[in-house]
Parts: C-alpha cells; sequence; structure tokens
C-alpha cells in the first residue's frame, strides 16, 4: 500500500512541477513574442517615416493593425498616428479602424488621426458621420477630440459638435468647447 502512495504522490510532484515550469515557458515566450512584435511596428513605424512615398511599410503597419491579435493590433493603430506624411494614402483606412471590435484598435484609431493633425482634412466628413451615428460611444468622443486637434480644417464641424454640448459623459466633460476654441484657433492663426 504504501508504494502505491509513494508512486502516486511521485506523479503528482512531477505533474505540479511540469506544470510550473510550462506556464514559466508560456510567459516567457509570451514576452518575447510581445518584443518582436513591438520592435518590428517600430521600425515599420521609423521606415514610413523615412520614405513616405514608398508605402510598403505602411501597408504592412495597416495589416498589423487590422490582424486579431489584440496586442499587435493596438500597438500598430497607435503608430500609425506617428508616421505622418506616410499615412496620406490610407487615411480612410485609419479612420475605418474606429469600427473595430477591439476596444483599443477603435480608440487608438482615433487618437491617431488626431495626432497626424491637419493631415487628417480628408477624414473629416468620415468622423463628423461617425459624431452624428453614436454621439454616446467612447471612441466618438477621441473621433470629437481629433477635429480640434486637426484644427481649421475641421471648422465644418463645429455645428455638430456643437449640439453635443453639455452632453459629454463626465470623463470628458468640457471637451466640446474646448474642441470648438482648439478649431477656431486654428482659423484665427491664418
Amino acid at each position: 500500500m504504501s508504494k502505491n502512495v509513494l508512486v502516486i504522490f511521485t506523479y503528482i510532484l512531477v505533474f505540479t512541477t511540469m506544470t510550473i515550469i510550462l506556464s514559466y515557458v508560456f510567459v516567457f515566450d509570451t514576452n518575447v513574442h510581445r518584443r518582436l512584435t513591438n520592435g518590428r511596428i517600430l521600425r515599420l513605424e521609423r521606415l514610413s517615416r523615412q520614405n513616405p512615398h514608398d508605402t510598403r511599410h505602411t501597408y504592412q503597419l495597416l495589416k498589423m493593425a487590422q490582424s486579431r491579435s489584440y496586442f499587435q493590433a493596438c500597438r500598430a493603430t497607435s503608430a500609425l498616428g506617428r508616421i505622418g506624411k506616410a499615412a496620406l494614402p490610407i487615411m480612410s483606412d485609419i479612420c475605418k479602424l474606429m469600427d473595430s471590435n477591439n476596444l483599443c484598435v477603435s480608440q487608438e484609431a482615433a487618437k491617431s488621426i488626431g495626432r497626424l493633425g491637419s493631415l487628417s482634412a480628408p477624414v473629416v466628413p468620415q468622423l463628423i458621420n461617425r459624431i452624428k451615428a453614436d454621439p454616446k460611444d467612447a471612441t466618438t468622443w477621441f473621433a470629437i477630440i481629433a477635429l480640434g486637434e486637426i484644427g481649421e480644417p475641421a471648422k465644418e464641424s463645429i455645428d455638430t459638435i456643437r449640439e453635443l454640448e453639455g452632453k459629454e459623459p463626465s470623463m470628458f466633460r468640457g471637451t466640446v468647447a474646448r474642441v470648438i476654441r482648439q478649431i477656431d484657433d486654428a482659423g484665427s492663426d491664418r
């Protein structure tokens, strides 16, 4: 009987040890994968900025932003907002990312549009349509903030934004007044 107990105890010990080792390997593998993915995204971002007319890197970054991998898609979408003029051919695609089921991607897409500033002028009508379609969504409020960062080219959005005054979610209180001021100030700087 004691021999059977010893065998069972040995199996339990081996199983537990293997489980611990495999969990460390998995965590290590995930971290390595994330570092490699992040490095690739940063390289594509740099190459896109350095040569905005060569769209290969920009489209690779967009493809990563559209992927199913939460981490990769989120990081790549954020990087799209830092590639400057290289983003011009894909502005509409960046705007479409705001409809992603991945909340991080949808909000990062709106933030990226804002970071690109006046380069995002071609998508102002899409942003206005987004505001009209779903004014209570957090991504919409990041799109409103983006309109303020776009500045004077977003002047046509002021009436739509003004309709939301006083209806801001608590997290975005004061956003409407600030964005209208940003757009007006950008127009008066000329």
